[in-house]
């Protein structure tokens, strides 16, 4: 299983990289729930709407870069459970400052799909909330 929902999370970052957000979509699940890092620069609500929410807040943040705005894995993808820790560099530029930010996301995987997401500027953290350490 822990195969199978890497590869959720790695086809939802190929769909990112590839700007294609039809495809990305699809690796999300109607009703899933997004815990935003906290300290995020803009007041970021969780979002509880499911992925039509999710896909509007995509929407709103790549809309600042339009040269290019990608997701970089850092390391190797851990599983815990149902859950993928995944470590990102996000990187973008275009029309609006140029951004490199480290965090990490934990997702976790159900049929399929990505059911939730928490956000951890800190991957130890994320780690611990997952019941691991680095």
């Amino acid at each position: 299983m822990s195969g199978e929902i890497v590869e959720v999370i790695r086809g939802a970052v190929e769909a990112w990289n590839a700007a294609d957000m039809d495809r990305l979509r699809t690796f999300y699940d109607p009703d899933i729930v997004v815990r935003p890092l906290p300290d995020w620069p803009e007041a970021t609500p969780e979002i509880t709407g499911g992925r039509d929410e999710l896909m509007r807040a995509f929407a709103q943040i790549r809309e600042p870069w339009d040269a290019t705005d990608v997701l970089e894995v850092l390391g190797d993808f851990v599983t815990a459970g149902d859950r993928v820790i995944a470590r990102y560099l996000w990187k973008a530029e275009g029309h609006g400052p140029p951004l490199s930010m480290e965090m990490t996301y934990v997702n976790t995987v159900c049929n399929g799909r990505i059911v939730e997401i928490e956000m951890f500027w800190d991957h130890a953290k994320a780690l611990e909330a997952c019941g691991l350490s680095e």
